[in-house]
């Protein structure tokens, strides 16, 4: 992503970067410098054991070396000199004798010898003491040669980590815009008058480090080199206390006025970064005057008012429609089909095999059970006469009461369910439904699968530590293994690098299943942006830029880019230009079923109760706070997730598919907004927010519960 970074077309406050710089390149340099300074110190620390070793294996010649038989010699030439004295002395003594005479004072051979080797001995145990008393003389040539060795790599090192050290402090001022200091997210005041300051004194200390440091081992002037360290720790521990002091002696008691421009950033780029800053606010006058003629001209909307909830029409589908034990209907979604030439609110979902619930066998499991079966769909808004929902699509094979919506390929082999690999057209046929007291048989006519060679065969039963495929009769020349079935395992192995909705959902579209998964795009680096976790490091950027499709017969997975204006997104496109498929490639009939997010909705919600508030002063004082609306779930008082409606939004000519969140004020019951995400065509993807007027009540859900329970 650093080589191949988009624009976001908008700058920081404070360096005036693009914020593409901390979204796409600050956090790679950073761990890039880390790893040099890593590496700097693993080469210091394994230039100290070489030399370690080095002199434990080969001792330099640092000490001056007089062996014995030197000294034997010196000592030899000295007697001799001696010797030579004495044997003048005799020659004029022999001079006035006659031959014959034995001569008095001549030395005695053996005597000699005797005197040699005592000489010799003396000299022997005088060395050895010299040694015991460690007495050499130290040759300082050697020792000057061997720390110039040392003192060259070293300061090498040094220069090199100083000058890292330096770019460390560089990076790490630009994370201040992530950092959260008193009431602002981002760098506040006393993140840009102290900390910055205390990183570039450290910046200017790092260069001075690498100067000194080589002047002052050509000096060697060794014990001068801990100046620098000394001070660079000096001034990152003053620097820390200094903070505090002023964020508690000089901020505090006037944050309002000191953080006054910082909090301006930080409600800005904290909207930008949700996308909250193209919301669409527009006031509602609320006034209790509706007629009949209303409820009539506003017939779509009241003919997909809800009167079931998801829960309850999950039981119904696993009651009446599972048909067998081991079918299940994980969860029930919402959609939109056009039914009878009218757009019509439906819950739907998908059949699939419990491999839990069948025969816990090898063939079972991989040939026998592999798919599952058809959908199950109902209205919103109507039931039978018995109460229950009235379903619409239903039963094996699938049967359908509406002209629009026919299944003409009803197999699940993708999907939520299918988490076993499985074998196809092999020898064993497939259960493909149950038909009364007998069962329907297939085999699969799709291209998803890996051909089973003998030597691929061999390789997935080693992977599946599975002795049965290897040994099995009913895997033929022609069978395929099926992997990765379910959806999203499937999606992450594809691109592990995007967030994906955890439901997905299916839809039909020209007789086929579809699963469509929400792709977001997050970072957790855009400056002055508050994380909606309200953990610093955590996600601080979103978008539901891109929409995977999945298809449930031949697990085909596209990827198809909604939002081509969002930089993460285009980056990936570069990336990965084959995966990513821009808007004009959706299939007209998958991109009537595209929804805005549930997710990304109560992301937005909940990071717009505050950051409404455009006015600093309103802001800092937190005079006009929401809260998301609660609501009785069960018998629990719960915060709302978004809904799905469909009406004519005003001054809108005909109705559409929305999904809305509504808003009190901080701690109240009454309604004082509602936010709605627009889903369909152009206007896919736009927010709006509706403002009830402050002078009235407008109840809100928790209100209106109590109404209706009181007139139970």
């Amino acid at each position: 992503m650093f080589a191949n970074s988009s624009k976001f077309g908008l700058k920081d406050p404070i360096f005036g970067l693009d914020i593409s710089f901390y979204v796409f390149k600050l956090d790679f340099l950073s761990k890039l410098n880390s790893i040099a300074i890593f590496v700097i110190i693993g080469v210091v620390i394994v230039t100290l054991i070489y030399y370690a070793v080095l002199l434990s294996v080969r001792k330099p010649d640092i000490f001056d070396k007089k062996d014995v038989f030197e000294d034997l010699e010196a000592d030899d030439a000295a007697k001799e000199a001696q010797a030579g004295d004495e044997t003048s002395a005799d020659d004029e003594v022999r001079k006035g004798r006659p031959d014959n005479s034995i001569p008095f004072g001549k030395r005695d051979p053996v005597d000699d010898v005797t005197r040699v080797i005592k000489g010799f001995s003396d000299k022997a145990k005088e060395q050895a003491k010299k040694r015991r008393e460690n007495k050499r003389e130290i040759n300082r040539s050697n020792v000057d040669h061997l720390f110039s060795l040392a003192s060259g790599k070293a300061m090498i090192l040094g220069v090199v980590f100083y000058v890292m050290l330096g770019i460390h402090f560089v990076l790490k001022q630009f994370t201040l815009l992530h950092a959260h200091t008193g009431t602002v997210y981002g760098a506040g005041f006393t993140d840009i008058a102290i900390t910055q300051k205390v990183y570039l004194l450290v910046m200017i200390l790092a260069v001075v480090g690498a100067i000194t440091l080589v002047r002052h081992v050509h000096k060697k002037e060794y014990l001068k080199l801990a100046r620098v360290p000394m001070l660079i720790i000096g001034v990152l521990f003053l620097g820390t206390i200094l903070k505090v002091g002023v964020q508690s002696l000089i901020v505090a008691p006037d944050e309002i006025n000191k953080e006054s421009k910082y909090i301006k950033n930080n409600i800005q780029y904290t909207n930008h970064a949700y996308g909250l800053d193209k919301v669409k606010v527009d006031s509602f006058a609320a006034q209790n005057n509706l007629t009949a003629a209303d409820i009539a001209s506003n017939k779509p909307t009241i003919s997909n008012i809800r009167i079931n909830d998801y829960e309850p029409v999950k039981d119904y589908y696993n009651q009446t429609q599972s048909i067998r034990q081991y079918y299940d209907f994980k969860d029930v979604d919402v959609d939109r089909y056009d039914i009878n030439g009218a757009e019509t609110q439906v819950y739907l979902s998908a059949r699939e095999i419990n491999e839990a619930k069948i025969s816990d066998t090898w063939i079972n499991k991989h040939l026998k059970y592999t798919h599952g079966y058809g959908v199950a769909l109902s209205k919103v808004n109507s039931v039978t006469a018995s109460g229950q929902p009235d379903v619409l699509v239903k039963n094996i094979p699938p049967e359908s009461n509406i002209p629009e919506i026919k299944i003409k390929r009803p197999e699940i082999y993708f999907g939520e369910l299918t988490n076993n690999y499985i074998i196809v057209n092999g020898d064993e046929q497939e259960f493909d439904y149950p038909d009364g007291n007998n069962n329907k048989y297939t085999k699969y006519k799709g291209k998803a699968g890996i051909k089973l060679g003998i030597v691929s065969r061999l390789l997935f039963s080693i992977r599946e530590g599975s002795m049965q495929m290897l040994v099995s009769r009913n895997i033929n020349s022609d069978s395929r293994i099926i992997i990765n079935r379910n959806i999203l395992e499937r999606v992450n192995k594809i691109l592990p690098y995007l967030e994906y909705e955890k439901d997905p959902y299916m839809t039909i579209v020209d007789g086929r299943l579809y699963w469509v998964i929400d792709a977001y795009t997050t970072s957790s680096n855009y400056p002055y942006s508050e994380p909606y976790s309200g953990q610093i490091g955590t996600t601080n950027y979103i978008r539901n830029s891109i929409k995977v499709v999945v298809d449930a017969y031949n697990g085909d997975v596209n990827y198809y880019v909604v939002d081509d204006k969002d930089p993460i997104a285009k980056t990936y496109a570069k990336i990965y230009p084959t995966l990513f498929k821009g808007k004009d490639k959706i299939p007209s009939g998958l991109k009537k079923h595209f929804k805005y997010p549930s997710t990304l909705l109560n992301i937005q919600a909940g990071a717009y109760t505050k950051y409404h508030m455009n006015e600093v002063k309103v802001f800092y004082q937190k005079e006009d706070l929401w809260d998301v609306a609660n609501q009785i779930y069960g018998t629990k008082e719960r915060p709302m997730s978004s809904s799905f409606f469909i009406f004519n939004l005003p001054g809108e000519k005909r109705e559409e598919f929305i999904n809305m969140i509504p808003f009190t004020p901080k701690s109240k019951q009454n309604m004082t907004a509602i936010m709605m995400a627009r889903n369909d065509g152009d206007e896919y993807g736009k927010l709006v927010v509706y403002k009830f007027p402050k002078n009235k009540t407008v109840y809100g859900p928790m209100q209106v519960e109590a109404q209706i329970r009181s007139e139970l």
